[in-house]
């Protein structure tokens, strides 16, 4: 895509991220991984490309989660592990590569940190982002399912 700029997410971008990229009804997340990205537990990407309409603005998200894996992760795959996070794109700027732009810079940023095993976990049935992990060269790691669990404010 032409005018795509993939950018490390500052504070003070909170609210036009939110606008483009957020849940109307989870606001705050934005800013909390901005916070965590602060002290040091992830780093949040945002694609960056001029819209139909001429604007320039975020289509794009990915947060690369640094914390140390789960026990059952780290049992498998050791402690050089990232975690991918809420990869998303604006649904109106879908199928032009953006995505594919995030992840790659997604594992550079990773590299750069001696993170060198990418964990993410996908909805089987979330076809597009299944097919984009397998087009990168993603596979299913072979050991079953890990759960997730959040709890909400």
């Amino acid at each position: 895509m032409e005018n795509l700029d993939i950018k490390i997410a500052k504070s003070e971008d909170a609210p036009i991220i939110q606008k483009y990229l957020g849940d109307s009804d989870k606001g705050a997340y934005i800013q909390e991984w901005l916070d965590a990205q602060s002290r040091g537990e992830n780093l949040v990407l945002i694609a960056w490309a001029t819209d139909e309409a001429g604007e320039y603005r975020p289509v794009g998200r990915v947060t690369l989660v640094m914390t140390p894996p789960k026990e059952e992760v780290r049992r498998f795959l050791g402690d050089k592990v990232v975690g991918v996070e809420s990869l998303h794109v604006d649904e109106q700027m879908r199928r032009k590569g953006i995505g594919e732009a995030l992840m790659l810079r997604f594992e550079e940023e990773a590299k750069k940190r001696g993170l060198s095993i990418i964990q993410l976990g996908v909805e089987r049935e979330s076809l597009p982002a299944v097919n984009l992990y397998k087009k990168l060269g993603y596979k299913d790691w072979g050991h079953g399912q890990v759960a997730n669990s959040w709890v909400e404010n």
